[in-house]
């Protein structure tokens, strides 16, 4: 886990930091943000990530579904801006890094609201958080149409369909581009048989990134 490099002091205000433009407001967490703010406003952000985690936690145990709400709750706690999005979600990784069964507990519930907003996200924001990925610690090899065409071993072998340059398949834009991951980073697909497997890596889809995430 990444050790965070929050800096609080007594006269600097987070909503006077000059904001890094953004692509899209789904971020990976790949980097911590390096600011200033007060004690006052670290309580804020730990306050308002456990309220959105504890409505998370309590939907689900009611079998209620988030996604229709989800923007809304992160919007009422201030979250729904990239930055202040970061700043709570590493808060959170302090906060709860006393005890395993907080960190399991904060570990899961993170998982439901990312996994909840990048099916919500736009493909631009899904791309954003691919680069995030694939640019950080873990470089995964991407697949685009062509390069499947061009492998014999890839193209057409179950579940990847047989593509072919003149003809558009009606769930290309999910599909594509695949990932070539190593096999065990993504053990659960591999039960379920939804990658190809060749020479010790998984084909992921791109309707499957999520769960290289």
């Amino acid at each position: 886990m990444q050790a965070v490099s929050f800096r609080p002091t007594s006269t600097a205000n987070v909503d006077k930091v000059k904001k890094e433009k953004r692509f899209g407001q789904l971020t990976a967490y790949t980097e911590t943000p390096n600011i200033e703010f007060t004690i006052d406003d670290f309580e804020e952000y730990a306050i308002a990530r456990l309220n959105v985690l504890r409505w998370i936690e309590k939907q689900t145990g009611l079998g209620m579904p988030i996604a229709d709400k989800i923007h809304g709750m992160m919007e009422l706690n201030k979250l729904d801006t990239p930055l202040h999005d970061e700043i709570s979600h590493f808060i959170g990784r302090l906060c709860f890094c006393q005890t395993a069964e907080r960190r399991k507990w904060f570990l899961n519930t993170e998982k439901i609201l990312f996994e909840t907003r990048y099916k919500l996200a736009s493909a631009t924001q899904r791309t954003v958080v691919h680069q995030q990925l694939c640019g950080g610690n873990t470089s995964y090899q991407t697949l685009h149409k062509s390069d499947i065409i061009a492998n014999e071993d890839l193209n057409g072998k179950a579940p990847i369909p047989k593509y072919q340059s003149t003809v558009k398949r009606a769930n290309e834009e999910e599909q594509l581009p695949f990932y070539k991951v190593p096999f065990a980073e993504v053990m659960p697909l591999v039960g379920r048989r939804s990658v190809f497997l060749l020479d010790g890596y998984a084909y992921v889809p791109h309707s499957k990134f999520s769960s290289i995430i």
